[in-house]
């Protein structure tokens, strides 16, 4: 069994402007106090400040100008970095135990496996290349694909 990882990507992708504090928010309760963690860095309170600023421009964002937008952005990126910061934290401390790193609020990679067979693209288009030997291929793509692999070999004119 391999060694558990914290999700340490706290982009838009992951979790909208709202969601982004009250997990924050979430996961320093959990940290707080844990005995597992006595010293977290960065430290709970510059976090809780760093909540504390975003909160208020998440506020005055949502009616604002374009600069409170911005002021907004910057507050998330800086609370981004520092949970990045603590989830590596929370990492290290619990050398990938996952009962100490649920203690922690965290969420944890999911562990990679096979995903099994997958079907054979199809619409597959082959030109010949600009340069003498090359081709170009392409296909429709294949959900959890994250490669395609042809073989090819040179054959000669079938003589009857």
């Amino acid at each position: 069994m391999g060694i558990i990882k914290v999700k340490i990507d706290f982009s838009s992708k992951n979790y909208s402007d709202s969601e982004l504090s009250v997990h924050s928010t979430n996961v320093l309760d959990n940290v707080e106090g844990n005995p597992n963690f006595a010293n977290p860095t960065p430290t709970i309170q510059e976090i809780r400040e760093t909540i504390a600023s975003y909160n208020a421009s998440l506020v005055k964002a949502e009616k604002g100008s374009a600069d409170d937008r911005i002021i907004k952005n910057n507050w998330r990126a800086k609370l981004e970095s520092q949970m990045r910061e603590l989830s590596l934290y929370v990492q290290i401390i619990s050398k990938g135990d996952s009962v100490i790193i649920s203690s922690s609020g965290l969420s944890v990679n999911k562990k990679p496996g096979a995903v099994g067979p997958l079907p054979k693209p199809d619409k597959v288009m082959i030109k010949m290349g600009d340069n003498a030997g090359s081709v170009w291929i392409s296909c429709s793509a294949i959900t959890a694909a994250s490669f395609y692999e042809f073989k090819y070999a040179e054959i000669t004119a079938m003589v009857r």
